[in-house]
């Protein structure tokens, strides 16, 4: 796989996310309100969910090994952040938030980058111990391996298919 690519998709993403994260704590830590984490919304959380990875030794040695192909991607973002920042406040930045928007529909949501197809299931059960285990040695008696689990709570009539 390119460097280039990964660079793009996967080092630069960090790296924003990180100084995202950096520059909007330090804010929040010289100002006298300490109101900018307080208001944090789902936007801002979901762009720097990336940021809660730890330096070492993943990306310790990802920039480490690529340093030049991450600094020409940073640069690339710093030209095409610059250019919106320009087009602030003009109609120039509906074609840039268009043209993100058709992109980003296109990205395929049944994958998790360069690995295979997902499969998702939702098990609707009664909340009783040992249920999971049941679920998961059915699973697993058919050769079937859970690569990510997630229980979600739901309550009486909300959020329950059909509920």
């Amino acid at each position: 796989m390119p460097v280039d690519l990964l660079s793009s998709v996967s080092h630069l993403p960090q790296l924003l996310a990180t100084c995202l994260v950096e520059m909007v704590g330090q804010l929040d830590e010289s100002s006298d309100e300490k109101a900018f984490l307080p208001l944090a919304a789902g936007g801002f959380r979901d762009m720097t969910r990336i940021a809660s990875s730890p330096f070492a030794p993943v990306w310790q040695d990802i920039y480490g090994t690529n340093p030049d192909r991450v600094r020409a991607m940073v640069d690339e973002y710093i030209k095409a952040l610059a250019q919106r920042a320009a087009q602030v406040g003009d109609d120039g930045l509906a074609t840039s938030f268009d043209y993100a928007n058709r992109v980003r529909d296109g990205i395929p949501r049944d994958t998790k980058g360069f690995i295979h197809r997902l499969s998702e299931v939702l098990v609707v059960c009664e909340d009783k111990p040992g249920v999971i285990a049941e679920i998961a040695t059915a699973l697993a008696q058919e050769d079937v391996n859970i690569n990510d689990i997630e229980v979600v709570k739901v309550r009486e009539g909300m959020g329950a298919p059909g509920g």
